[in-house]
């Protein structure tokens, strides 16, 4: 690697690291490959959505997850820029000059097809094009990644996560969606049939699935990854009020208390309803989970990639 010329950098948001931004990050990795220099990532924090618009949508991934996943790209470095509203107010030639210039020094640009930046996004991939080519930075543009006639994107994958989709979502992603958290203390209601849970405090920012059952598998440090079932909702059958999201993992009895818990979702089992009694949702749960061992007996369903 050399360090006389300057890295080549993907420029975005990068939520999800789903196939689309894979493709830009593989271009990056190439690029610099080629001229013998460093592959570079800028992204931001918070969504630029929060500081525009007061409220930004759900994350799919935490920042911690977002870097770590671009890392796994063969990106050398991501720098994290803070999007303030001071940044917001950059215009396109202030944030070119000052940061991609003057910041980071770059030699070439990759950027995804509908990339925008400055006040107001009121710069595109044409502009930034203008721009480089002025300090002789050439600047790809990386075309959508299309599935079933639609462009991946973040805001395709959180609207099939909300749906419960799940399976379509891992498709977009190239890997199953994941939630991370701490494991804290619940009610112990599942214990006393026979069904210990984990209850996951998960980041507020962070999106969750619908409210249902899902077959899924947990990992917790080296431990590898487990097959479970997790149930997100407000237990309605206790007059929940509060949405938790509860782990099982199937024929392992641990103390998980304070551990961090990741749970990677594979499918849908049912929506959330409330049961006439306590005995009527374990017998249920116990009909969840007789299915879950059947989906992952199946040696097709168990290829599971972590992150």
């Amino acid at each position: 690697m050399s360090m006389d010329v300057g890295p080549v950098a993907a420029l975005g948001i990068f939520d999800g690291v789903h196939l689309g931004h894979q493709k830009i990050l593989e271009q990056t990795v190439l690029r610099a490959r080629q001229l013998k220099t460093e592959a570079l990532v800028l992204t931001f924090h918070p969504h630029p959505q929060v500081v525009l618009g007061g409220e930004g949508p759900k994350l799919i991934t935490t920042l911690e997850d977002r870097q770590a996943l671009i890392r796994g790209c063969g990106i050398h470095r991501v720098l994290v820029e803070s999007f303030t509203p001071s940044f917001a107010q950059l215009t396109p030639e202030e944030f070119f000059t000052e940061v991609i210039v003057g910041k980071l020094q770059v030699r070439e640009i990759v950027v995804g097809y509908d990339y925008t930046f400055g006040q107001g996004g009121a710069g595109n991939v044409e502009t930034l094009r203008t721009l480089g080519q002025a300090q002789g930075i050439q600047v790809h543009r990386v075309s959508p990644v299309e599935i079933a006639g639609r462009k991946v994107s973040s805001t395709l994958i959180r609207e099939l996560v909300t749906q419960g989709q799940v399976e379509k979502a891992r498709i977009l992603l190239g890997r199953p969606f994941f939630l991370r958290g701490k494991v804290i203390h619940g009610e112990g209601l599942a214990r006393q049939w026979r069904v210990p849970t984990a209850n996951l405090a998960v980041s507020e920012e962070i999106l969750w699935p619908m409210d249902g059952v899902y077959l899924a598998t947990a990992e917790m440090s080296a431990e590898g990854e487990l097959p479970a079932i997790v149930s997100i909702g407000t237990k309605p059958t206790f007059d929940g009020r509060e949405r938790v999201i509860e782990v099982h993992i199937l024929d392992r009895q641990w103390d998980l208390y304070d551990n961090q818990l990741t749970v990677f979702f594979h499918r849908f089992v049912r929506p959330q309803r409330r049961f006439g009694s306590e005995a009527e949702l374990f017998a249920q749960v116990h009909r969840d989970i007789a299915e879950a061992r059947i989906f992952f007996a199946t040696p097709s369903k168990v290829e599971c990639t972590g992150e």
